[in-house]
């Protein structure tokens, strides 16, 4: 009994066989296949010797299929079909009709005062598409996994991802509206207490290493890992806040604050998209990405 191994098979060969059965014909089956006779007849030697089978034999001026050549040319055509449909063709994307998830790991500050517009855009473009989002803190470490996108700051380069720059976003002082101090500062900037956004639970931070360099410390006197829920801590208190300006923006319209000018100079931070290099190339990855960074880019560099 003849085994064939499909290791052992160039595919190239099966389509020759296709042609060769639907032809004939070497002279005709080298003609469609832009190759020369002598190439077609060596392939199929080749075929009769995986097969174990002439599978076409000469008849006058043609060549007629034997029973095992005529038993391969519909499953041939069904494999090359599959290939072609299944296997070549290229993966497609539609938003409108698509039913899928992404997550997303966002720091809480974006989440507020950058995601709403993107997050409605997709909703209208992608009814069927679903968001998760997590804790920027989560991303790094999973975005080759369950994380599809990371919109934060990137402190950290990492030789697998990928990245964008969406805009630079420089820093604000929040304070109550009945804070004793109508002007901000330096001198009022270190003598009122203050409140930190330290996302990974750490003291210390730019603002910090800003003063320090300067010969100067500022108490703190609440420390948080949240962005959104710091500007709560200052009603009806004296605290200073530093945080991104347009998520200063955001609390000082919902909340009795005064938006401020920080009194030292505080460099502003880059937000990127990041995500793993395997999902670069897949086609709702990338609209994902395009809506993101159409509708961020504009908020954090309007006169782009």
């Amino acid at each position: 009994m003849h085994e064939t191994h499909l290791g052992g098979i160039d595919l190239n060969l099966l389509l020759a066989l296709d042609v060769l059965l639907a032809e004939g014909s070497v002279t005709r089956a080298a003609a469609r296949l832009g190759r020369t006779q002598p190439a077609v007849s060596r392939m199929l030697g080749r075929l009769r010797d995986v097969f174990g089978d002439p599978l076409l034999v000469r008849d006058g001026a043609l060549m007629r299929a034997t029973p095992r050549g005529e038993a391969l040319r519909e499953p041939v055509r069904r494999v090359l079909r599959a290939i072609e449909t299944e296997v070549l063709a290229p993966e497609d994307f539609d938003p409108a009709t698509a039913q899928r998830s992404f997550t997303l790991a966002s720091a809480d500050f974006a989440e507020a005062a950058l995601l709403p517009p993107a997050l409605a855009r997709i909703a209208h473009e992608g009814p069927g598409t679903d968001i998760v989002l997590e804790r920027a803190d989560l991303g790094l470490s999973e975005l080759a996994d369950r994380v599809d996108l990371f919109l934060a700051p990137l402190y950290r380069p990492h030789t697998a991802l990928r990245t964008l720059r969406l805009g630079d976003e420089p820093f604000a002082c929040l304070v109550w509206e009945g804070h004793p101090a109508e002007v901000l500062d330096l001198e009022t900037y270190v003598r009122f207490p203050h409140v930190l956004v330290a996302p990974r639970g750490t003291p210390g931070g730019i603002v910090d290493d800003q003063l320090a360099r300067m010969g100067l410390s500022r108490r703190v006197a609440l420390r948080t890992r949240s962005f959104l829920a710091a500007p709560q801590f200052l009603v009806g208190t004296d605290r200073v806040l530093t945080l991104p300006r347009r998520t200063a923006e955001v609390a000082a319209k919902r909340l009795p604050l005064r938006l401020l000018t920080p009194p030292l100079p505080i460099p502003a931070f880059t937000l990127q998209l990041a995500w793993h290099e395997r999902w670069h190339n897949e086609p709702g990855h990338r609209w994902l990405r395009r809506v993101l960074t159409e509708t961020i880019r504009p908020l954090l560099d309007p006169s782009d």
